[in-house]
């Protein structure tokens, strides 16, 4: 008798495996690579926006600080400490142990064109190194005297020997009022040199010690400074013009001019002055103008397609032949940034008299 096989089912087939094609895994490896290339440039942008905005901030602050301490050093160029007159440490007793000194030994505020000069050299009546350095980079050299402030002694209403903080040189040290005659005052030049460990362009300040005479090593202030820029306003005494009717040793004509130029221009000297016509000249600066290229590190900004010039004094002061001046940097990936600006000097004396 056959077995009846409605009640005796055969076992299910086992489904057939199946894969993916080779155009189906090609189009999932296409857009898995989209997505990394997309999440990638993400993360690149990203990481360049804040190195860009890192290092933005970072030049900003460099700016803050190199506007501050050069015009805390220019508007302190010329002061004169008035309580050491009753010592007899006053500014205007010193005239004649000045001269013979070089003109910016001498001047309340003098510069070098295309020169780095630090004070040791600047005392010795050297002229520095030359301005245009490796990479290139350019710098001035400012040079600025005045005396320091102290504290009164309330014993003898004179000034002591504790500075009172007000004047300070360029690196930061506070400067006392003098306590020797005639006068050393205070001295300090800023330029631009090469670190020598990092190669990086630095402004530095180099200054002069008051009570010994003597320089100090140099002491660097600001970094990534690739131009160091610097002119001066100076009055032009012409007296006797009919347009005129200023007492004699008053400027009534300005000009902007270069550090070389300021020797070369005819300058009226006031009656009884002794000084040089150099310093009478750099006597009669009435205001200076600045201007630095400031850059950050590597990797902080874009490379330029195409170069750009920059103007470290502005253009209306710009001139075709100097470099420095039309500043073309080059085409690297650094972020650069461009200070410009002007200070007027409070301070300002004429040409020395002569002193009984």
């Amino acid at each position: 008798m056959m077995a009846d096989l409605r009640f005796h089912p055969l076992p299910p087939r086992r489904s057939r495996a199946r894969g993916v094609t080779l155009v189906e895994l090609l189009i999932a490896m296409v857009l898995s690579l989209v997505v990394v290339i997309a999440a990638s440039s993400i993360y690149i942008v990203s990481s360049q926006s804040f190195n860009t905005v890192d290092s933005s901030s970072q030049l900003q602050d460099s700016g803050r600080f190199a506007t501050y301490i050069l015009r805390r050093m220019a508007e302190q160029s010329g002061y004169e400490d008035y309580s050491e007159f009753s010592v007899d440490y006053g500014r205007a007793k010193s005239v004649n142990a000045w001269s013979g000194q070089p003109a910016c030994v001498q001047s309340d505020i003098c510069g070098f064109q295309n020169r780095a000069v630090p004070v040791a050299s600047l005392i010795s009546g050297g002229t520095g190194t030359t301005g245009s350095l490796a990479g290139p980079y350019y710098t001035d050299t400012l040079v600025v005297q005045f005396q320091g402030q102290s504290t009164i002694d309330a014993a003898t209403g004179e000034p002591s020997a504790n500075a009172d903080g007000s004047i300070i040189d360029c690196s930061g040290t506070a400067m006392p009022s003098n306590t020797t005659s005639p006068p050393t005052r205070a001295m300090s030049t800023l330029y631009v040199a090469l670190n020598g460990a990092t190669g990086e362009p630095e402004l530095n300040c180099s200054s002069r010690d008051p009570v010994t005479g003597a320089g100090r090593p140099a002491w660097p202030l600001v970094k990534g400074v690739e131009v160091f820029k610097v002119m001066y306003e100076i009055g032009n005494d012409t007296d006797g013009a009919p347009v005129t009717n200023l007492p004699d040793g008053t400027p009534d004509r300005f000009r902007w001019v270069r550090a070389d130029q300021v020797a070369t221009l005819p300058i009226t000297k006031p009656a009884g002055s002794t000084a040089s016509d150099e310093v009478n000249a750099w006597q009669n600066i009435v205001a200076v103008r600045f201007g630095l290229v400031l850059r950050g590190e590597l990797g902080t900004a874009a490379k330029p397609l195409a170069a750009t010039t920059l103007y470290p004094l502005g253009k209306d002061l710009a001139v075709v032949t100097d470099p420095a001046l039309t500043y073309v940097p080059p085409l690297d990936t650094r972020l650069r940034k461009v200070v410009t600006f002007t200070i007027h000097l409070r301070n300002r004396q004429n040409a020395f008299y002569t002193t009984s």
